[in-house]
């Protein structure tokens, strides 16, 4: 349950980079991690074993 409720402020922060991320933030993903949350899976899940193709996708989709 940790691990998903992690899934939801690493993706909805983009990996703690936008202003979604505050200190609350930070401080519950901190609780999360230590209740057994596991950011290595999630970034795996978010970035490796994809495809270039989706990657080049994802790129296009953040290009300003």
């Amino acid at each position: 349950m940790a691990t998903a409720l992690l899934t939801g402020i690493v993706t909805d922060t983009d990996n703690f980079s936008n202003p979604a991320t505050s200190p609350e933030t930070l401080s519950i993903a901190s609780q999360l991690l230590r209740l057994g949350g596991n950011l290595t899976l999630i970034n795996r899940w978010m970035a490796r074993d994809k495809s270039v193709n989706l990657l080049k996708l994802w790129a296009r989709r953040w290009r300003v």
